[in-house]
């Protein structure tokens, strides 16, 4: 974790802190949560990803806990925090999570910022029609193609 790993709870870093910070935070919970849980990790390790791979690509899990963490919606904070979160497209409006139920690839740009992230729902709910891979681009010029192992694994490429 770096520096700003609690920013999205402490009021007084949070003007100071850049979208890619707030984004780079978003991923490190979801890679955290995606390290808790086993049946997760076991479901990649099928589909032939090892935890190196896991570590190395920084992949993690929207296990829809972000809401937990964040600041209450009511607080000046919590309406900050998430008013962002929403102007990048990572949150919904209804305050729902762009990559609920995804296991979560990011990429970085030449700054180490996450850029850009793929998201697959390997666990389709029948009572939802939901696309199963999700696609989220920070807004930007990219000088590269971005690769996702978790989209090759799925026959798509961005």
């Amino acid at each position: 974790m770096t520096a700003h790993a609690n920013s999205l709870n402490d009021s007084r870093s949070m003007p100071k802190t850049s979208d890619g910070q707030i984004a780079e935070q978003l991923f490190q919970h979801y890679h955290q949560k995606l390290l808790e849980m086993p049946q997760v990790l076991e479901l990649l390790r099928s589909q032939g990803i090892d935890e190196a791979r896991i570590l190395q690509k920084y992949m993690g899990y929207s296990d829809r806990s972000l809401n937990k963490v964040l600041p209450c919606a009511r607080t000046a904070l919590g309406g900050l925090v998430r008013g962002r979160l929403q102007a990048m497209q990572l949150l919904r409006r209804s305050g729902h999570e762009a990559f609920a139920g995804c296991v979560v690839e990011p990429c970085f740009d030449l700054n180490g910022v996450v850029c850009s992230a793929c998201g697959v729902r390997f666990r389709r709910q029948a009572s939802r029609a939901r696309p199963s891979m999700v696609f989220w681009y920070r807004a930007g010029i990219y000088y590269a193609p971005f690769e996702f192992l978790l989209a090759k694994m799925g026959g798509h490429y961005a």
